[in-house]
């Protein structure tokens, strides 16, 4: 980020941790890992824009940059609010992704015209009884429409030498509400990480995790995980799964023996995201010389009808519109265990 020309730098510090928005205050926002704090008057969604185009090198080797915004007025009621909607509507244009980071623009709607009204219906809820449920937190990511709050912005694009303008939705109080291409455009952050932790140590083991050059005997677990977090250019984390494997050892003079093993998966997309996770064993045979293979896989996407089907092998993704794939398949022995 350049920050000579606004003096931001001291308005940004970096979090090594995620912060909740109860640790944030109230002129603070996040930015990819930076806290953002808004100077005196200034408001969230003009730093928001700001910040996306000085970050223009995001989305550039698509042939998409962020040129700039004109402010065009106030919402002054929710039935205004109704009208820009299906302004909005009227005017798709949408990233459609060949893989994660590369994509094309299409003027193709990805919903129906019912499915965009309840999307945004969700996204900007008219009503305090219509906020969900703050335990589960969806609610702070959730905009209520406040009269003289809210604002329409007109974001000027250049794509391979067109010139583009899309319609966003603005809050003074809470940011940038919502754009077809701020909303879904996103990058990735996939992780992928096995190891192993001692479950019975001795007084010359340290719990914990377990070096393989070490090789002790004893009982054991090895942990597999993959996990990715779908965050847009808005920095609003839009999607995450989460698969762990887990498989029970001994090791005896070597031999390894296999016990056991579970898995666990889970997914959660928000408002117009939908996406699923999946792990599945292909084979599975215990003791000693057993082993567990066995095969992940992962989909999102803005299509509601999205899935994964087992094919006994591997997963197959269901669906339509605009959609990400992945996963792979491992397979745990006694090598592998004693080369973790």
């Amino acid at each position: 980020m350049q920050s000579c020309e606004n003096n931001s730098f001291s308005n940004k510090v970096s979090v090594s941790e995620p912060l909740t928005l109860d640790e944030l205050a109230s002129n603070e926002f996040i930015y990819f890992g930076e806290v953002i704090r808004l100077r005196d008057g200034e408001l969230k969604w003009r730093r928001q824009l700001s910040l996306i185009k000085e970050n223009n090198h995001r989305i550039e080797h698509n042939g998409l940059t962020f040129d700039g915004y004109r402010y065009i007025g106030r919402i002054s009621s929710i039935a205004e609010l109704e009208k820009i909607k299906s302004k909005i509507f009227k005017n798709p244009i949408f990233p459609v992704y060949h893989s994660p980071g590369n994509f094309e623009l299409s003027k193709t709607a990805q919903f129906s015209n019912e499915e965009f009204t309840s999307f945004l219906g969700f996204l900007i809820p008219t009503s305090k009884c219509m906020m969900i449920d703050t335990r589960n937190s969806t609610s702070s990511k959730q905009f209520l429409f406040e009269e003289n709050d809210m604002s329409i912005v007109e974001l000027k694009w250049s794509y391979k030498g067109a010139r583009l303008t899309t319609i966003a939705l603005v809050s003074d109080s809470k940011g940038v509400v919502y754009d077809h291409l701020l909303y879904f455009i996103h990058f990735v952050e996939p992780k992928i990480e096995s190891y192993i932790v001692a479950i019975d140590t001795t007084s010359r083991l340290r719990s914990g995790r377990v070096e393989c050059s070490e090789r002790p005997d004893g009982s054991f677990n090895f942990f597999f995980s993959a996990s990715d977090e779908i965050t847009n250019l808005l920095s609003r984390r839009v999607f995450v799964y989460n698969i762990t494997a887990t498989i029970p050892f001994t090791r005896h003079s070597g031999v390894v023996s296999i016990e056991s093993f579970s898995f666990t998966r889970s997914s959660s997309g928000y408002f117009g995201w939908y996406g699923y996770a999946d792990i599945r064993s292909i084979s599975v045979q215990m003791g000693v010389g057993g082993h567990v293979h066995f095969a992940w896989g992962f989909v999102y996407g803005t299509d509601r009808s999205l899935g994964l089907t087992w094919k006994g092998t591997g997963f197959v993704a269901s669906g339509f519109g605009s959609r990400t794939t992945g996963g792979g398949e491992e397979f745990v022995n006694a090598f592998s265990i004693n080369n973790q």
